[in-house]
């Protein structure tokens, strides 16, 4: 390597991987944020939750929010019971912890004229 190109590869580096840091690190008001669960995570975990109270279900369909709830990614889901019966759930997926509006009222996913203490 010629000692000429290397702060160049390392200015070049750096430049690469700063907006990775600054997007996990900034959030919502500076908070950490914890976006990384993907659609498909968060509608399995949704479908395990049903499945385990034995609820019978058509499909699940999820949508990530630009809400953040302590840092996590809010998620609004739809749930089709059949006939047709459509009930929404506001969802985070910690890990492997699913956490809906069901257990913790805060969790909101109205529109945000109507939104209720959504916490960033």
């Amino acid at each position: 390597m010629n000692p000429a190109t290397a702060p160049r590869l390392l200015a070049a580096a750096i430049l690469a991987v700063a907006p990775a840091f600054a997007v996990g690190a900034a959030g919502e008001g500076g908070k950490s944020v914890q976006s990384g669960a993907t659609r498909a995570a968060v509608e399995a975990a949704l479908q395990r939750r049903l499945d385990r109270a034995y609820l019978s279900y058509q499909w699940v369909f999820c949508v990530g929010m630009d809400r953040f709830y302590h840092g996590w990614r809010v998620w609004r889901c739809n749930v089709d019971f059949g006939d047709p019966h459509i009930v929404q759930y506001c969802v985070i997926l910690k890990g492997h912890t699913l956490l809906t509006d069901r257990e913790n009222h805060a969790l909101d996913c109205s529109p945000l004229r109507h939104a209720r203490n959504v916490e960033s």
